[in-house]
């Protein structure tokens, strides 16, 4: 579909785009939390691809490709928006009984922004939220998929011990 884009195939990119939005939009949404501001940067991501889509290489994941963009344009956006500022405010305003007990899905996200790794979190987004395989992760995150593997398995069992309570 990019080679037919990149001949001049208007259909193909919006077969393209059908075909990756949701999942852009999970991993762009899984940063950010706010959906107006994540349909925003999803827009951003593909006004980017459309720049660059002549540099892609044949064997490439696209998708793995558009997340690259989408997780860059969502970091971008949260240094804009001093994000992380309010995320370590939630934190110390709560203790860790308080988030233990209320364990919905923004609430998770705090807690692995407060206990992994940037690796890590990165790592454990794409495999869970946005399915993606261990090789796949690899090539974006530029690691070995070993690498990948005990970093996955590391946060994994960091965010058991911090969110079960025993």
């Amino acid at each position: 579909l990019v080679m037919q884009y990149l001949d001049g195939d208007d259909h193909a990119f919006t077969t393209l785009y059908n075909m990756t939005k949701k999942n852009v939009f999970a991993n762009i949404y899984s940063y950010i939390r706010n959906e107006q501001a994540s349909e925003d940067i999803l827009m951003d991501v593909y006004v980017k691809f459309i720049n660059t889509a002549h540099k892609i290489k044949k064997d490439q994941s696209i998708l793995g490709y558009l997340y690259v963009i989408s997780r860059n344009l969502s970091i971008n956006y949260l240094k804009r928006n001093q994000k992380e500022e309010l995320v370590e405010d939630f934190v110390l305003e709560h203790d860790n009984e308080e988030i233990k007990s209320k364990l919905d899905y923004e609430d998770v996200i705090v807690v692995m922004k407060k206990v992994l790794t940037k690796d890590m979190f990165n790592i454990v987004i794409l495999r869970l939220v946005n399915e993606m395989e261990y090789s796949e992760i690899a090539s974006i995150v530029k690691k070995k998929e070993a690498t990948v593997r005990w970093l996955y398995a590391e946060g994994i069992k960091k965010l058991k011990e911090e969110l079960y309570v025993r």
